[in-house]
């Protein structure tokens, strides 16, 4: 069994599901933290073979920043979603 990484579909369920309204900056913390747990259990290159770097398009933080992760978990605080007055 291979891990995936999360679809938007199963965050904007989540959050549906949860009554919570995520920001776009939210949406992409979340794929870049998992982007970064996937690449951490990816096994390492073969004797003799090039790494290929697979980055995906929504991360802007290394997986090696810790500092960065760190200041990513700081603001994914969940909010609830506002009720409509009316």
């Amino acid at each position: 069994m291979v891990a995936n990484p999360i679809p938007f579909a199963e965050i904007q369920a989540f959050a549906a599901l949860n009554g919570v309204v995520m920001l776009p900056w939210e949406v992409r913390a979340l794929r870049s933290l998992d982007y970064a747990l996937l690449s951490a259990r990816k096994p390492p290159a073969g004797k003799g073979k090039k790494a290929a770097e697979e980055r995906d398009p929504d991360v802007v933080v290394s997986v090696k920043d810790g500092a960065g992760i760190t200041a990513l978990m700081k603001g994914l605080g969940a909010k609830p979603a506002k009720k409509k007055a009316g």
